[in-house]
């Protein structure tokens, strides 16, 4: 299943997003990126060896360290764009400023 889904999303994703194509090689492209979620993976059958509170420790630990990424990545991002909006505020006041000194010479 996972060597099928690697491949059904290389050839969604080429006929998707290629060049010059055709909306009827899009739409087959969307149908095999979802095909293999449609299907599912295969469900694991027999006893598990991982004891239930690893289990348990693991999944907290998987959701807590993707929150914190998220986080950090949303102040980063958030402190870039307000970076970048101040530096345009500055140029444009700038700019401003050479058009009015200009005006009265």
């Amino acid at each position: 299943w996972w060597v099928g889904t690697a491949i059904a999303t290389a050839v969604g994703l080429w006929l998707f997003v290629g060049h010059g194509r055709t909306w009827l090689l899009r739409i087959g492209g969307v149908v095999c990126l979802l095909l293999p979620h449609l299907i599912g993976a295969p469900i694991a059958s027999g006893r598990n060896a991982v004891p239930s509170q690893l289990i348990h420790q693991f999944t907290i630990a998987s959701v807590a360290t993707t929150g914190m990424f998220w986080l950090l990545l949303g102040t980063i991002g958030g402190f870039i764009r307000s970076r970048n909006s101040v530096g345009r505020r500055i140029s444009e006041t700038q700019a401003e400023v050479r058009e009015v000194s200009t005006r009265n010479r």
